[in-house]
């Protein structure tokens, strides 16, 4: 016989003994449809005893025309179980050699001691199943059930009720199901999923991943070393931002659906169902809360918005004060203006200007021309095109200089630098007056300097620097290149094909729209620092990214579409969405130790090609 042919004999007759075995402690009635029951018992017949028997006609040369399987068998799963169950089911039995069924009324205790692969499906009342060393299925169904898969890369599926997996050793899948579960992962790499209601995650130890749903209920993580990752509702969770206008202790993802919010040792995660994860510390899991730094100044310049003229009828008149100067130019030279000491304004207007704030917290406005901006001491704010109605913007440079210093580039292609300070720099956004505001589109160079900085580069394809700092970077529209350096940073690509470097520290980069390039840091076997690295969280978001996670224990997410994502050194996570993505652990395996690092991967949907690396990883 062929091959296939042995297969399909092979699962016949699993199925036959299987549901023999439910003859047996059920005395079921005659079958009078393919959903009822297979068997006919022998004594209802007036035909003998204490037996069963089949049609042999069910049985087709294949397995599609098997009335056991693809009749009795597929209706009682399709009727009894979610279709993600029914898939599992499904697709791991031919692999499985030992089954033990309980399907009907009842409940069932049993322990796989053959070590060849169990089926175990559970019946209606509370079942205790324990799989062998090698990869079993448990399948609890109704009531209250106790699922231990021992040994070996399971698959436990809790069914409804209140119940309790354990994965033990091995690469593990858990789904709770209905009812308030308990799942424990074990050791390894494990997959946990509560299912409906509210339960208690543990992954142990490893790289675990675990599937939340907003509408399941109210789950809790207890995870014993915080690594591997949490999906919410499809998206991978990496960090979130808290800006000035949110709520203490409350941060907000990239997309603002989903909000984070400390509570004590406990971060709480909410987009419709409360999640909660215990013991939470920064960079458990990937998720890294970062908090944008709110400029202060110790004087009276007005808001942003609140833009100004010195002489409402824009004449040419200077004005001057004993200290602190109020200065506007002419509008017609190439002026250098020195502000010196004390609190000054000075507005450049036409021309191509250079402007010293020097000394003091300076407001100072290049306007028309190509203009150079120094700040100097103290905070400062600089504008490259001011408060004119009619200023297109030059290519300025503005240099805040010490101190925190906040800098528009507004129209035109600009240079800005923060220097020494926590600074604030933004490219395009010129403010034509109070309440209206118009953005160009052009190619602004940002660099954050010395201290915890905030980037904004708006429209056009710029460059960020954070330098030396925590420091915050949006590339927002165009192509943008961002580059974190040293610290923790968080980098937002925004719209359009971006390239984010996150460099030395634990970095945050979301790729946004478009098909972005992010680099965690770079790995040791091309010239990376291993003390450097990072444990860096890299979210592609929509298009097709390339991610790649450097030196440290990196969590990588390539979101829809096509990624490819390559963990390269250290214990790394990949997580590859929506789309037909290439996974890739390992960059190398230590010439001193031997060692290699421990991926894990999961594909979850499309056609994936998952690479382990170099001497090890597993693939979901």
């Amino acid at each position: 016989m062929a091959d296939d042919a042995f297969a399909s004999v092979k699962l016949v007759s699993q199925t036959l003994i299987a549901f023999a075995m439910q003859m047996y402690y059920e005395d079921t009635a005659t079958a009078t449809t393919a959903t009822k029951e297979l068997f006919t018992n022998l004594a209802t017949e007036g035909t003998g005893s204490g037996g069963i028997r089949f049609d042999l006609a069910d049985v087709g040369a294949t397995l599609t025309a098997t009335k056991g399987y693809n009749l009795y068998f597929h209706n009682y799963l399709a009727n009894t179980f979610t279709a993600s169950d029914r898939d599992r089911i499904e697709s791991l039995l031919p692999g499985l050699r030992d089954w033990y069924v309980q399907a009907g009324a009842g409940g069932m205790n049993a322990t796989d001691t053959h070590n060849r692969g169990a089926f175990m499906l559970g019946g209606s009342g509370a079942d205790t199943m324990t799989g062998g060393s090698q990869r079993d299925l448990l399948v609890g169904n109704a009531d209250r059930d106790t699922l231990n898969g021992l040994g070996g890369n399971d698959v436990l599926l809790g069914g409804t009720d209140n119940d309790t997996l354990d994965g033990g050793v091995g690469f593990d899948t858990l789904v709770g199901g209905a009812g308030n579960d308990i799942l424990e992962g074990g050791t390894d790499n494990d997959v946990l999923d509560g299912g409906l209601d509210n339960d208690i995650l543990r992954g142990g130890a490893g790289l675990d991943t675990y599937i939340i749903r907003a509408i399941d209920g109210a789950d809790t993580i207890e995870d014993s070393d915080g690594r591997g990752v949490v999906e919410f509702d499809g998206q991978v969770l990496v960090g979130a931002l808290r800006r000035e206008t949110d709520s203490a202790n409350t941060f907000q993802s990239a997309d603002g659906t989903i909000t984070f919010t400390k509570q004590g040792n406990n971060l709480v995660v909410t987009g419709s169902g409360p999640l909660t994860i215990t013991d939470y510390q920064s960079g458990r899991f990937g998720i890294r809360l970062f908090e944008v730094d709110t400029i202060t100044y110790d004087n009276g310049l007005p808001a942003r918005t609140q833009f100004f003229r010195i002489n409402p009828d824009q004449s040419t008149s200077p004005i001057f004060t004993a200290l602190g100067d109020v200065y506007r130019s002419d509008g017609l030279s190439n002026d250098v203006i020195h502000a010196l000491a004390g609190e000054d304004v000075v507005i450049g207007h036409q021309g191509n200007d250079t402007i010293y704030g020097e000394e003091g917290s300076d407001d100072l406005s290049g306007g028309d021309g190509n203009d150079q901006l120094f700040g100097g001491i103290e905070g400062d704010r600089l504008y490259g095109s001011g408060e004119f109605a009619d200023a297109q913007g030059g290519d300025d440079v503005l240099d805040g200089g010490e101190g925190n210093d906040v800098l528009f580039g507004q129209g035109g292609a600009d240079h800005l630098v923060g220097g020494a300070g926590h600074d604030y720099l933004e490219g395009d956004d010129v403010q034509l007056q109070v309440g209206q505001v118009w953005t160009g589109s052009y190619d602004d160079f940002l660099d954050g300097g010395e201290g915890d900085d905030t980037l904004i580069g708006n429209v056009g394809e710029d460059v960020l620097l954070g330098g030396a700092g925590r420091d915050y970077l949006q590339g927002d529209n165009g192509d943008d290149e961002g580059h974190g350096f040293s610290a923790n940073d968080y980098l937002d690509g925004g719209d359009d094909a971006d390239e984010l470097r996150g460099g030395a520290g634990s970095d945050v980069l979301i790729g946004g729209k478009g098909s972005d390039t992010l680099i965690g840091d770079t790995p040791s076997a091309v010239g990376g620092d291993p003390a450097d690295g990072g444990a860096d969280s890299l979210d592609g978001g929509e298009g097709d990214d390339l991610l790649y996670g450097g030196v440290g224990d990196d969590v990588l997410a390539g979101g829809t579409n096509n990624d490819q994502l390559y963990g390269q050194d250290g214990h790394d996570a990949l997580y590859g969405g929506e789309g037909n993505d290439t996974l890739s652990g390992d960059l190398r395996i230590s010439a001193q130790t031997g060692a290699y690092d421990t991926t894990e991967h999961r594909g979850a949907g499309g056609n994936d090609v998952l690479d382990g690396g170099a001497g090890g990883g597993s693939g979901r």
